[in-house]
């Protein structure tokens, strides 16, 4: 898969130690069949990086599925990796499915 493929370059050109540069080719063709259960084409939810202010959308699906999976605090928003930088992305809007609204604050 492109997004796995793309993200163990990544790993490799910056010397970095992360989950992409470290799987196996059963690990990838598992997470390639986990992504490709998700329709990609449809709605998404526009994140922000806190540290660096870089945007990128996500499949609103993965999004959702994560939320529910989460047995973290619902108080605080789903959060993804930066890809520009260390830092953490937060959703410019999102509902979760308990109902929370999450918002983007950090201007």
């Amino acid at each position: 898969m492109n997004f796995l493929r793309k993200m163990k370059r990544k790993a490799q050109k910056e010397n970095t130690n992360n989950i992409y540069n470290d799987m196996s080719k059963e690990d990838e063709l598992d997470m390639e069949y986990f992504l490709n259960e998700f329709d990609m084409s449809g709605e998404t939810v526009k994140f922000k990086c806190l540290k660096c202010k870089a945007e990128e959308e996500i499949p609103k699906n993965i999004v959702d599925m994560l939320d529910r999976e989460d047995p973290g605090d619902k108080l605080y928003a789903p959060r993804f990796d930066c890809q520009q930088c260390d830092g953490l992305m937060e959703p410019i809007y999102y509902v979760g499915h308990t109902g929370i609204v999450y918002e983007y604050s950090n201007n």
